[in-house]
């Protein structure tokens, strides 16, 4: 529909054009019930004219929707085009408002915007919102949820009150993904730190 009226628009173009005319519903811009809104099909038509599709581009490669982090996230995409003015990145839990995380006037192609170290954060879900501002002040977003999973280690062997013998001794452990540095300690009934090791396999 929109293509018969501006034939030259791509697919990130329609979906601006989309989001931009949608009717707002619930909290004001974008939630996590109602997204950008309800679409205006009359509304979108009127600014899909060729005058009026020259539009930045909001477009977040990085992390993608549904992916699984671990602690640091690194933040890649697009904030620029026509018109282009600033960008801006937030941050949300799942029962938390927006966070500012990063902004900025300069425009980006395919490249950093920003990052967000989550080691402290508990797990669940998340969302990063890039918004992209334009001359006439209308704004674009992007969106993606992402689940946050800490590594968690988990001894599978020896068992639970096993006898252990030193040095002859064998660990295995599992759920370390994402782990940028782990060791285990043994340590007496008293408490004492008998052995402390960096494994060098899984």
């Amino acid at each position: 529909l929109l293509k018969s009226r501006n034939p030259g628009l791509i697919p990130d173009q329609i979906e601006a054009l989309l989001k931009l005319s949608a009717e707002d519903r619930g909290a004001a811009g974008w939630d996590r019930y109602f997204g950008a809104g309800r679409i205006n099909a009359h509304r979108a038509l009127m600014l899909a004219s060729q005058e009026q599709a020259t539009l930045p581009v909001a477009l977040l490669r990085s992390p993608i929707q549904g992916q699984t982090v671990h602690a640091i996230v690194n933040l890649q995409g697009t904030a620029a085009g026509p018109g282009f003015a600033s960008w801006k990145m937030h941050y949300a839990s799942r029962t938390g408002g927006w966070i500012l995380l990063t902004s900025s006037t300069q425009p980006v192609v395919d490249g950093p915007l920003g990052s967000l170290d989550m080691k402290s954060m508990g797990d669940g879900v998340y969302a990063f919102c890039l918004t992209v501002t334009d001359t006439k002040g209308r704004n674009l977003t992007a969106i993606a949820a992402v689940l946050l999973k800490k590594p968690m280690i988990k001894v599978l062997s020896p068992p639970e009150g096993a006898l252990l013998t030193l040095p002859n001794l064998r660990f295995d452990w599992s759920d370390l993904a994402g782990a940028d540095f782990y060791l285990f300690s043994i340590h007496n009934a008293a408490g004492q730190k008998m052995v402390e090791r960096r494994p060098t396999t899984s």
